[in-house]
């Protein structure tokens, strides 16, 4: 049940690239994002009112702060989705994040760094070079801004995994949408484009994105996160890359040359590899702990949020 779940959160995420890139197609992608933030951030709201009537000042800013920085991470996000002509390859670079998190948790909050860490990078870095060494350009600027909003998720999970750990779920997220919504809005106006232009032509691909990519899957996500075993939940959650390129090959008619599958290929191996091992570990270890003082273990999954 859990499983099938995460299965479907995945999907529902991919869905969201897909959406997002017919969308921007015919609007400001920043406007875009800030509407479909907003709609999903009022539906949270909606269904967690009483949590958030109970939240601190404290909470509440550390809510909207950590959410500016996923808005930032999203501008540079659909930015690079709407300028890239090949999306399942950019969904590949951007898995990367579940690398990054660790890097980015030793560099700015003294975090130890798994040697498994190390070696699932040098296999990324191994797959991105495949990706472009006979490239005209020695790495494609797109890539670089895909690898960019992978670096700047892994920011995000770390400040918000630091001071905004202790917050319920739901009005967490709610307020970060909310946040994150403001600043891309403001994106959009400073942008100079017309704020929301050709709505008659997109709103159905908005409110699919708001409602079926952002408030169910993150609904479906929590309710999933009450199951499961951790390990298992994000290698799923790893499979995002992996439904967007059979997305874009069916409705974009992208296409992959051999050199490019190779690539992706590994360069989903690194991310499957440091994956599987950090959450292995981390799951043995809570089992260590529990058995030593003679409870039972109650298995609470780690909280995964990747908001694209």
């Amino acid at each position: 049940m859990p499983q099938l779940l995460f299965l479907i959160v995945s999907f529902l995420s991919a869905l969201g690239w897909l959406l997002t890139k017919f969308a921007v197609a015919s609007t400001d992608p920043y406007s875009f994002l800030s509407v479909r933030f907003l709609i999903a951030a009022i539906i949270l709201i909606f269904l967690c009112y009483r949590q958030l009537t109970k939240l601190s000042i404290q909470d509440i800013k550390r809510s909207l702060a950590t959410g500016l920085l996923l808005g930032l991470q999203m501008i540079v996000w659909v930015t690079v989705v709407n300028q890239s002509n090949h999306l399942g390859l950019g969904a590949f670079i951007g898995g990367t994040t579940f690398i990054f998190i660790s890097i980015v948790g030793a560099c700015f909050f003294y975090a130890k760094i798994q040697s498994v860490t190390w070696f699932a990078l040098g296999i990324v870095t191994f797959g991105l070079l495949l990706l472009n060494i006979s490239e005209v350009d020695a790495l494609d600027w797109i890539d670089v801004l895909f690898l960019l909003s992978a670096i700047l998720y892994a920011v995000y999970f770390n400040v918000c995994a630091k001071y905004a750990a202790k917050i319920p779920n739901m009005p967490l997220t709610a307020l970060q949408l909310l946040s994150a919504s403001l600043l891309c809005g403001i994106t959009g106006l400073l942008s100079g484009e017309v704020f929301l232009k050709n709505f008659e032509t997109i709103w159905e691909l908005l409110l699919a994105a708001a409602l079926l990519a952002s408030a169910l899957r993150y609904y479906l996500q929590v309710v999933a996160q009450s199951y499961g075993n951790s390990t298992v939940i994000a290698i799923i959650l790893t499979f995002d890359p992996i439904w967007v390129a059979l997305m874009s090959y069916i409705w974009l008619e992208e296409s992959f040359s051999t050199q490019k599958i190779i690539g992706c290929a590994i360069i989903f191996l690194g991310v499957l590899i440091n994956t599987y091992w950090l959450f292995k570990d981390q799951h043995k270890n809570e089992e260590s702990l529990m058995s030593q003082i003679g409870l039972t273990i109650s298995k609470k999954p780690v909280e995964l949020r990747n908001l694209d």
